[in-house]
């Protein structure tokens, strides 16, 4: 259900028949972020409130969005995977390239993930105890300050990249 919500969104905007039609409109999809489990629920727990997202879930959320990018030829910001390798990079010291393998990542994007790495420059140690997702969110489910500049730099390299007549600089 969710898959065809986001084609009908779309269709509104790129079909002729429909009163929002909209030729020149461009459609980038953005995958919700990754959730800190233990952050949200710890989040939840002090409002008196049980934990509403799971990590796992929101990863086939992510996909889903990634999937109908990719059949209707939209560019696809992928935030989910961009902050899972960037937590398991931090936490584990595993290279990025070793955590993407197999993944449908390429090793340009990857890359890209390495340099934004460096200029956060946040060391975060393994007993981190909500697992690195603190660097990037504020409850385990809302993006902080650092969450909301990875967002952007992934956003401008994609826009950069799709439409290089769109770069804001």
């Amino acid at each position: 259900m969710f898959a065809q919500n986001l084609r009908y969104i779309v269709s509104l905007l790129r079909s002729p028949e429909s009163a929002h039609y909209s030729p020149h409109t461009r459609i980038l999809f953005v995958t919700p972020p990754a959730v800190g489990d233990r952050m949200h629920a710890e989040s939840m727990r002090k409002r008196g409130l049980p934990s509403t997202h799971q990590n796992q879930l929101t990863r086939r959320y992510a996909e889903i969005v990634c999937s109908v990018a990719h059949d209707l030829g939209s560019p696809c910001v992928d935030l989910w995977t961009a902050m899972e390798l960037m937590v398991k990079k931090a936490t584990s010291r595993a290279p990025l390239a070793a955590a993407a393998r197999g993944g449908m990542l390429g090793s340009d994007f990857v890359q890209a993930l390495g340099k934004l790495r460096n200029i956060f420059d946040t060391q975060l140690s393994a007993l981190s105890p909500f697992e690195g997702y603190e660097m990037y969110l504020s409850d385990g489910l809302r993006l902080n300050a650092n969450g909301n500049r990875l967002l952007y730099k992934l956003i401008v390299s994609t826009l950069v990249t799709t439409w290089p007549e769109l770069r804001p600089y």
